[in-house]
């Protein structure tokens, strides 16, 4: 009898450990910085018979993106509050776009996906190198890339939105899993020379610029979820 209810709870922990199994998903995790200089119109001011407009400038970091998301989605996010591209079952990614925060020990991850798009300029070309024994890709991408902070209709606006992009230089390198089997890739780089415009909020004044500046994407982070999301 003790030998059938052993086996019968051994059955039950290799069925528990194939569903862990099958629903755990390996994801890639990388930084997403942004590091702008806008360029806005300033008032006017008379001078006597001199009439005298000025160029403004201010910053646009990862942290003020940060903080229009979390004005946004009611999240007050912390000043260690991380931007990352979180791609979900790296050999099929669903590129995700996360607000991560870790307050005592506890990680949150808000998925902030819809404020986002990122688009590839054609044509993309690249200098590779593949193993044709174990199908390891490496290389270099070179192209364009552009990114848009938008408004989601299910909340309400951001009080910044741009659309910037540029040029980038992107190396790629086939992952590998503690077992040596490949399961994805992933890419490192940055737009060194990013341009484009957007608009924020003010006192209650919208602010046209235009912006120039960085965009950088790095990290190769992997990360198993045993519940992965859809």
């Amino acid at each position: 009898m003790k030998k059938i209810l052993l086996f019968t709870i051994m059955t039950a922990l290799a069925a528990v450990d194939a569903v862990q199994a099958s629903a755990a998903e390996t994801n890639l995790v990388q930084h997403l910085s942004f590091n702008l200089t806008a360029w806005y119109q300033g008032p006017t001011v008379t001078n006597g018979s001199i009439i005298i407009s000025n160029a403004n400038s201010r910053t646009i970091v990862t942290k003020q993106v940060i903080t229009w998301l979390g004005q946004a989605t009611t999240n007050s996010f912390t000043n260690a509050s991380l931007l990352i591209i979180k791609q979900l079952g790296v050999t099929n990614p669903l590129t995700r776009f996360v607000v991560r925060e870790k307050i005592k020990g506890v990680t949150t991850n808000v998925d902030v996906t819809p404020f986002f798009l990122r688009t590839f300029g054609a044509p993309q070309v690249a200098s590779t190198s593949l193993n044709i024994t174990n199908g390891a890709l490496n290389g270099t991408f070179y192209g364009g890339v552009a990114f848009r902070l938008q408004d989601n209709s299910n909340y309400p606006a951001l009080k910044g939105h741009f659309d910037v992009g540029g040029f980038r230089v992107t190396t790629f390198t086939s992952l590998q899993n503690k077992h040596h089997q490949l399961i994805g890739e992933t890419e490192q780089g940055s737009v060194p020379n990013a341009f484009g415009k957007g608009d924020f909020v003010s006192n209650g004044t919208t602010n046209l610029f235009t912006a120039e500046g960085s965009i950088t994407i790095n990290g190769q982070v992997q990360e198993v979820d045993l519940q992965p999301l859809d």
